[in-house]
Formats: C-alpha cells, sequence, structure tokens
C-alpha cells in the first residue's frame, strides 16, 4: 500500500548503503572475491582486481559502456545473467 509506514522503514537508502561498505581486501586465503557494497581506492584498482578474478575462475568477461566514472563488465557467456557495475562515489575517486 502506498505511504504504509511499516514498508518505508524497511527501504534502503542507497546513499546510506553506498557507504555503509568496506575497503576491498584479500581473503585470507589468496582468493579474489568481489561482493556487494565493497569500495576499491580507485578505478585502477577495481579493473585490475576484475580482471584477476575472472582469470582465477577461468572465465572471460566483456566490457561494458565504460567511462572515466564507471566501469561496468559481464559474464561473456552465452548463458551467463550477471554483471559488476561500479562507478565512483561522490568524492571523484573511491569505486
Amino acid at each position: 500500500m502506498c505511504g504504509d509506514d511499516d514498508e518505508d522503514d524497511n527501504a534502503v537508502n542507497p546513499n546510506e548503503k553506498m557507504y555503509a561498505g568496506q575497503v576491498w581486501e584479500p581473503d585470507s586465503n589468496g582468493e579474489i572475491s568481489i561482493r556487494q557494497w565493497d569500495m576499491f581506492i580507485n578505478k585502477a584498482q577495481y579493473m585490475k582486481l576484475v580482471r584477476d578474478y575472472f582469470v582465477q575462475e577461468d572465465k572471460n568477461f566483456v566490457k561494458l559502456k565504460n567511462a572515466i566514472t564507471r566501469y561496468n563488465v559481464k559474464y561473456a557467456y552465452e548463458f551467463g545473467s550477471w554483471r559488476l557495475l561500479a562507478s565512483t562515489l561522490p568524492d571523484g575517486r573511491t569505486f
């Protein structure tokens, strides 16, 4: 129902969630894992980790509509249906 207070209390504000993530750190076992809301120090770090992740998983990826402030890739398998999307935070540097 529109305007229901219970529903509004459970809504996620993307601006609050954006800074609720943690700066990415390598796993203790040396493997790369990328989780939702991970933050990266810059685009170069994110691009390298994405590339290394796909090598680790023996998978290919396709770059999509990338720019200075965003980096989007998708799993390059005809039946794959997921993608990684990242963009700069308001500080203009952190991804």
